[in-house]
């Protein structure tokens, strides 16, 4: 955190301690001691009268377990050419990358696209990214009858 420009001395009006004010008068480290991570409030004041505030909070990545609950991988196409196009190209992807999200994954796939324009889907209910890769990898010789 760098010092407070033009800051010497708390103003007495302001009671710093009870009011649990920390005005920084040297470079400091900012570390994480908090539960919910680093939190700070940040002023600008102009000489032109533009005054600002903002609140800055640190991300705090929530790690869901994936194996706790299954969940509805979805995918759809016009075509049931396309859809199995699609299918091999999602179990391709997902076989060469080692740094997929599955909760984010399923939940992209079910609320991230709109399935109704496509007459063909298929939905798969899965509990991990290995299971969903073996279903794909079956689904790829299936074959699929189109949505009235």
């Amino acid at each position: 955190i760098v010092p407070s420009v033009f800051y010497f001395r708390d103003n007495s009006s302001v009671d710093t301690q009870t009011l649990n004010l920390k005005i920084p008068d040297k470079l400091e480290r900012w570390e994480a001691n908090q539960p919910l991570g680093r939190l700070a409030g940040v002023n600008s004041f102009g000489f032109g009268g533009t005054n600002a505030h903002v609140i800055l909070r640190e991300h705090i990545r929530q790690v869901f377990p994936t194996k706790a609950w299954q969940k509805l991988f979805v995918l759809s196409a016009a075509s049931e050419k396309s859809l199995i196009m699609t299918i091999a190209d999602t179990h391709q992807r997902l076989c060469s990358s080692d740094t997929l999200d599955f909760q984010t994954l399923s939940y992209t796939s079910a609320c991230g696209r709109s399935h109704f324009k496509h007459k063909y889907r298929k939905a798969f209910l899965t509990s991990s990214l290995s299971d969903l890769q073996q279903q794909l990898k079956s689904a790829q010789k299936t074959e699929f009858q189109s949505v009235q």
